[in-house]
């Protein structure tokens, strides 16, 4: 016969999150374990990059940011555009919006 009081298994909680879009486990959300960036690709006036763009080719800021990794940066760690993960790993962000503020 099974005791009164069996003990109570925890059960693991995961949440997506709406940087990486990875589901993870809730209760191991550490700082750096998500690696998307949180910011925004913005067009870095290197002078080395948009030298040659003149006026006939446009405003930089309206040319598609996928085309030119290599002439924009992160807004959330100022890393190139190409960079695939932020240079400043942070927690995910849950989807169910458990936090009131996400410090970088």
């Amino acid at each position: 016969m099974p005791s009164a009081n069996p003990a109570k298994r925890k059960r693991t909680e995961y949440d997506n999150c709406t940087w990486c879009f990875a589901q993870y486990e809730v209760n191991k959300n550490d700082r750096g374990s998500c690696k998307a960036h949180s910011g925004s690709k913005n067009v870095d006036y290197d002078p080395d990059f948009w030298a040659d763009h003149d006026d006939a080719h446009g405003d930089p800021e309206m040319e598609d940011p996928e085309t030119y990794d290599e002439g924009a940066v992160w807004s959330c760690c100022k890393a190139p555009g190409y960079e695939r993960d932020c240079a400043r790993p942070q927690r995910h962000m849950p989807e169910s919006g458990g936090y009131k503020s996400q410090r970088l």
